[in-house]
């Protein structure tokens, strides 16, 4: 196990990287014993752990999101307010976020809205959500063509995962995963060289090397949030390989993953900085 304090706009929470799936039910019956809790959860997710869902989580407070961009719109957005409410849901309510980045981005902009905020609990189950998208506060969904057009600042109470989600994940969405890893090693050279040493084409890593690569970058990404919480100047630095990362998303109508694309555009970026 392994916990974080990441800074916030609010103070800070607590990263929670833990060895089981068990664990995670732990720190979640916390949540359930204080607040009424409501589960945004990708559909495949939950299919793949069904007995791990079964034992908590209440069938009528869970809405199920197939995760896709076309999916990641208003058209959802709006379908989880009824949801919610339905559910009489408000202020005070405790929603729950497990999938991939996708599914945390749409379910925290959701949280950040209805009502004008309700507590909001990260359990991302993708390399990629660990280690980028559930920390530094944003959220949003797509318009149109564009990328996380519209969106908003918003932090969640805890961020609670297990690298166990990660021996269902397939190649491509570890390789995902690892683009955003490449680009913190690229901002840290320490980190660079333990990379280039543990790492190769194969993407076979130790659980304790994945534990690692997941705190660190988690480390890296805080720091650097920290400084920038507003993505005002110094967070630009995460941004690296997204300009043209995000362009090969949208012009291959996101059929290319996010962390594919950022690897793409990590080469592009650096062709034209030699140039």
């Amino acid at each position: 196990m392994r916990n974080i304090t990441i800074e916030s706009n609010n103070g800070s929470f607590n990263y929670a990287l833990l060895s089981s799936l068990d664990k995670i039910k732990e720190q979640l019956s916390k949540y359930h014993e204080k607040y009424n809790c409501y589960y945004i959860i990708d559909k495949k997710v939950r299919g793949l752990y069904a007995d791990f869902f079964a034992g908590f989580v209440n069938g009528s407070n869970v809405y199920e999101f197939s995760a896709s961009e076309e999916n990641k719109s208003f058209e959802t957005i709006f379908s989880i307010y009824d949801f919610l409410l339905s559910g009489q849901a408000d202020r005070g309510s405790c929603i729950i976020v497990v999938g991939g980045g996708i599914t945390g981005d749409t379910g925290s902009f959701a949280a950040s809205t209805f009502m004008r905020g309700t507590k909001l609990v990260h359990v991302p189950t993708t390399l990629l959500a660990m280690v980028d998208s559930s920390i530094g506060g944003k959220t949003g969904v797509n318009y149109n063509k564009y990328k996380n057009f519209i969106g908003s600042f918003y932090e969640p109470e805890s961020v609670i995962t297990s690298v166990k989600f990660l021996e269902t994940l397939d190649r491509e969405d570890l390789l995902s995963g690892m683009g955003e890893v490449l680009k913190y090693a690229l901002l840290d050279a320490d980190f660079f060289n333990h990379c280039y040493g543990k790492l190769d084409g194969s993407l076979d890593i130790r659980e304790e090397d994945l534990l690692y690569l997941i705190s660190r970058s988690a480390h890296i990404k805080n720091w650097v949030v920290s400084e920038d919480k507003l993505d005002m100047k110094t967070r630009h630095a995460l941004n690296l390989g997204h300009t043209f990362g995000h362009a090969i998303e949208s012009v291959s109508g996101f059929s290319v993953k996010h962390g594919i694309s950022v690897i793409a555009g990590m080469r592009g970026a650096a062709f034209l900085a030699k140039s």
